[in-house]
């Protein structure tokens, strides 16, 4: 199994907020038999953890969170 986690740290909790309403639905949504996804917030700081069963799946996972958040930035 391969995992990973990405961790920020925002100057404040109101932005962390903001980030964490915008990524939940893509936990909730995304298709859980091959990657598993938890986003947790914690007062400031953002952490999204991805496991997966291989490394293509993994990986994919792991851009498309990468590309979520840039976007959620550049808004």
């Amino acid at each position: 199994m391969f995992e990973g986690k990405i961790a920020i740290e925002f100057d404040e909790s109101k932005e962390a907020e903001i980030f964490y309403k915008a990524l939940k639905p893509e936990e909730i949504s995304a298709p859980s038999y091959r990657t598993e996804t938890r986003i947790v917030l914690e007062r400031n700081k953002l952490l999204i953890v991805i496991k997966s069963k291989d490394l293509s799946s993994f990986r994919a996972a792991t851009n498309s969170f990468l590309r979520l958040l840039n976007v959620i930035a550049n808004v």
